[in-house]
């Protein structure tokens, strides 16, 4: 018995349009075509083929998996218990974001004061996640796979544990993760492919670290965080790159009055929970009256401990040098001589010593005539240089001051061609990817 299309498409509950559809898949292909008049007939046996299609369809198969399963039967069951396993989890993820939804729309993620106590911690690298593939994508354009990420740090975290079992050292609390920038070695990794881009703390209850650092195994290390005053922030859900970001983002434009954000060494400390992570980072008082020598232009009080201890080190530098007052180049040598802070990080990545830049300076300017007496002012440049770093920071959406701003500020204040720009480029380093590396780090800071 044949049927018509419409005959066909009433017994099998499929609308013609999506009968033709099948036809040109190669899903229900008609029992004949008319060659002249394309009028397409079905058999009755090709019911049954309708319902296990459609049977499929329904349960969520694309068409070419459905086809895949036509054609290789003894297959078919494996395919939907993939395909059922498959749902299960895009079910789970509907659900989750659906709590992460509700979360944000009842209470939005708010910036915290909160008092971090000391620790004494087992510290380790936590191994490179591979990147994945975004799925809908190009398929060379990669991203950072956060969960597989959190899946090694857990496995890091796991193995720290069994380094303290061993050793008779109970867990004081939740374990953590810091950027892996605590050496210049370190940050110079992180900004690559392979990494490690974390390191994983485990605080645990120690009473003699020298005894117990000398037995643990290679690429764990006693560390000892000091407490201090941090801002936080709580995010519901998984971390990603654009909640992470969210995060950091709400950190570091957070008005504080006598307080900043600091990102540098001892930074930010992610702690992973089963619903929600929280970022933390320090929280540092500004100390007006410690460094009064920035004083006098509007902005000084934005100027973080580090950066305000830079222009005081510029101010040795000049004096170490017999200048009568700082210039550019003074604050490219404090910067170096700081040691802590972005700017630090990427003077020495880059292959630049503070003794190294001294000689170009001197070979440059030579040294005064004589010693200068009390202190020594800033010169006009240098200042340039301190009130354009409030540029720079504006630029990047921060309220701060830190070292990365006023060594953007040196580069630029470059074009002009200062003794300091001078000395990078007689240590084979072009000024603009000084620049450039910041950036690159700042950015790396934030996803």
């Amino acid at each position: 018995m044949d049927f018509s299309i419409g005959e066909f498409s009433a017994v099998s509950g499929l609308p013609p349009q999506t009968l033709r559809f099948y036809h040109s898949q190669g899903l229900l292909v008609p029992a004949s075509v008319d060659e002249q008049t394309g009028y397409r007939s079905y058999g009755m046996h090709q019911v049954e083929q309708a319902v296990l299609v459609t049977t499929l369809r329904q349960a969520g198969l694309a068409v070419r998996d459905v086809r895949r399963a036509l054609d290789d039967l003894d297959r078919a069951g494996a395919m939907l218990h993939d395909h059922a396993e498959a749902v299960e989890r895009r079910r789970r993820r509907e659900d989750q974001a659906i709590g992460e939804a509700r979360s944000l729309l009842t209470s939005w993620p708010e910036v915290r004061t909160d008092r971090f106590a000391g620790q004494v911690v087992l510290s380790a690298p936590v191994p490179h996640a591979e990147a994945g593939t975004r799925e809908g994508h190009v398929v060379d354009e990669r991203w950072y796979d956060w969960e597989r990420a959190h899946r090694s740090f857990h496995d890091t975290v796991r193995r720290l544990r069994e380094v303290a079992a061993a050793r008779g050292l109970e867990q004081a609390g939740t374990a953590w993760k810091t950027p892996a920038a605590e050496t210049p070695r370190q940050s110079a990794d992180s900004m690559t492919v392979d990494g490690p881009h974390w390191l994983a703390k485990l605080p645990v209850l120690m009473t003699d670290a020298d005894s117990v650092a000398g037995a643990l195994p290679p690429g764990v290390e006693v560390q000892s965080w000091p407490g201090r005053d941090e801002l936080g922030i709580r995010m519901p859900g998984p971390a990603t790159t654009a909640k992470y970001s969210m995060a950091l983002s709400r950190l570091v434009t957070h008005h504080l009055d006598g307080v900043f954000p600091d990102l540098g060494p001892g930074g930010p400390r992610l702690v992973v929970h089963d619903d929600a992570f929280e970022l933390f980072v320090r929280a540092v008082p500004v100390d007006e009256e410690e460094f009064p020598m920035i004083e006098g232009f509007a902005g000084a009080d934005r100027f973080t401990d580090r950066a305000q201890r830079v222009v005081a080190l510029a101010q040795d530098e000049a004096r170490m040098l017999d200048h009568d007052h700082v210039g550019p180049e003074h604050v490219l040598l404090a910067l170096l001589s700081e040691g802590n802070g972005v700017a630090p990080q990427v003077l020495e990545s880059l292959g630049i010593t503070l003794e190294g830049a001294r000689e170009q300076v001197e070979r440059i300017v030579r040294r005064g005539r004589r010693a200068p007496s009390g202190d020594v002012p800033l010169g006009p440049r240098a200042r340039e240089v301190l009130e354009r770093s409030l540029d720079e920071a504006q630029r990047i959406g921060q309220s701060y001051v830190g070292t990365e701003h006023v060594l953007l500020s040196l580069v630029r204040a470059g074009e002009c061609g200062t003794v300091a720009t001078q000395a990078l480029v007689g240590l084979g380093v072009d000024p603009d990817r000084v620049s450039r590396e910041v950036r690159q780090l700042l950015t790396t800071f934030r996803s």
